[in-house]
């Protein structure tokens, strides 16, 4: 699903034009990046949390020619699934 269906889906769920659902969309991503940008915890029950990780400096070798690289130390989002995600992940069909 990318942003796009999911305004589409809220809309038909909700009853409501797509350009507000857009903008109530908008709204809750960039809630959840300023938490993220200031090292907050984004926590959904029954779904899962996000958090700022710091990756250090590594060693790697580069795939198409084979040579050693540094990739330097930076920032990510990591994604913790809850676990009745990964329960529900998990069952088939």
């Amino acid at each position: 699903m990318n942003q796009g269906e999911m305004v589409e889906r809220l809309a038909w769920e909700f009853n409501l034009p797509k350009a507000e659902c857009r903008r109530i969309l908008k709204f809750f991503l960039e809630e959840m990046k300023k938490d993220l940008m200031v090292g907050e915890r984004v926590y959904f029950r029954g779904f899962g949390s996000f958090e700022k990780v710091k990756r250090e400096e590594r060693e790697v070798r580069h795939p198409g020619t084979g040579e050693m690289m540094t990739i330097p130390e930076h920032f990510t989002v990591k994604f913790n699934p809850s676990e009745e995600l990964e329960e529900m992940v998990d069952q088939e069909g």
